[in-house]
């Protein structure tokens, strides 16, 4: 599945006259003029998109990671085309990247833009008003997940279809010199895991049931009663939802500057009123942005420092007793695969908690490296650090 926005097309065709959707974002510009001219002509105001604080969210991230993809590929240091949110908060604190950069202004321009077509008071409201806003034909788009498609459809009283993002172009007048091309707008990521309870009592049953569900037949009469694309690449996609997917024509960075953690993006909601409404604008957003941005980085910081250690500790008693169960079934080799995987994995979070410490230390907060890794590690079975 992907992002799409859901249309009403019984509304495009009272507004516009046709069923022509807008194919790029100066069309999509000239279409929410139309919407404005329409809504002042009724009691009852219609607005182009219906908005809540998570769909709007997902909307200008979108919008934002086009702008910013040259920069992203800047930061990106080690080549991987993906930048970890905590690799985002690091480069901020080195001074690599601020709400000052030209690129991330204008996609703030836009942001900006994109706020004003929607109802005032929309950052208040949840995801299911913005649906029942939809529903009750007071905005011509939502913009959702296609794992919501099969419930719009069900539920509307008018037709809905899908719509991939129109894209700004190059020439556009606020974006375009930032856009290395045409931004990724899904990546056609299946939605969840099945897994199996272990402890379970009919576990060869539960896995042959596991195993029907993912294969062609199972996938396809899940597909065709859920109204969603099949992730069996054999089973066929039924018309109606072929536009969920995105065909593999975009640039994209999973790289999310409005909000790298929890209290960077609380800070994004917090101070979207100075870039929204008559009194708002970028200088006052990213000047506020800035300001508090250090504060909300390093608080981002710390918190996946103390997860990441949260994650080893219990670890530690499960690696101590196979290092003394191995030498007794040491034919065993599941036993001994084991082992090495929690090992490994004990590794990886450690690494990744001593890192940010040490980027916390270089920024000039929090303790010595060492110290956070003995304060850990205090209260474990101290024969658990053998292995290194």
């Amino acid at each position: 599945g992907s992002y799409r926005f859901f249309c009403n097309r019984d509304l495009l065709r009272t507004i516009t006259g046709s069923d022509l959707a807008p194919q790029t974002l100066a069309e999509f510009r000239d279409l929410w003029a139309q919407v404005a001219a329409y809504s002042r002509k009724r009691d009852r105001p219609v607005m182009p998109f219906a908005g809540s604080r998570e769909n709007a969210w997902a909307l200008m991230n979108i919008y934002m990671g086009g702008v910013t993809n040259g920069l992203s590929r800047e930061l990106d240091h080690v080549g991987f085309m993906y930048i970890y949110p905590r690799q985002l908060l690091w480069s901020y604190l080195r001074g690599e990247w601020s709400f000052q950069r030209p690129e991330i202004r204008a996609g703030l321009d836009l942001m900006g833009e994109f706020n004003a077509q929607m109802k005032l008071g929309y950052q208040q409201q949840p995801r299911d008003e913005a649906v029942r806003e939809f529903l009750r034909g007071e905005a011509l788009f939502i913009f959702a997940v296609t794992l919501e498609a099969t419930s719009l459809r069900r539920m509307a009283a008018f037709q809905v279809d899908a719509l991939r993002p129109p894209q700004p172009t190059k020439d556009d007048p606020v974006v375009g010199r930032y856009l290395l091309g045409r931004f990724a707008d899904g990546n056609n990521l299946t939605y969840f895991g099945l897994y199996l309870n272990k402890r379970g009592p009919n576990k060869a049953v539960a896995v042959d049931f596991l195993r029907f569900l993912t294969s062609y037949e199972g996938n396809k009469l899940f597909s065709d009663g859920s109204g969603w694309p099949p992730s069996v690449c054999d089973v066929p996609i039924d018309p109606e939802i072929a536009p969920y997917l995105s065909p593999d024509d975009g640039y994209t960075y999973i790289t999310n500057y409005l909000g790298c953690g929890g209290n960077t993006r609380a800070l994004f909601q917090r101070n979207l009123h100075l870039l929204a409404g008559p009194q708002g604008s970028v200088d006052k957003f990213a000047a506020a942005f800035d300001a508090q941005m250090p504060a909300a980085v390093r608080a981002d910081l710390r918190a996946e420092s103390r997860a990441a250690w949260l994650a080893v500790l219990p670890q530690d008693a499960r690696i101590a007793a196979l290092s003394r169960l191995i030498p007794t079934v040491a034919s065993d080799p599941a036993q001994l695969l084991r082992r090495e995987r929690l090992e490994a994995a004990q590794n990886l979070s450690e690494a990744r908690a001593l890192l940010i410490t040490r980027q916390l230390q270089l920024a000039g907060d929090g303790p010595p490296p060492d110290q956070g890794r003995v304060e850990a590690r205090s209260s474990t079975n101290p024969t658990a650090t053998g292995r290194r």
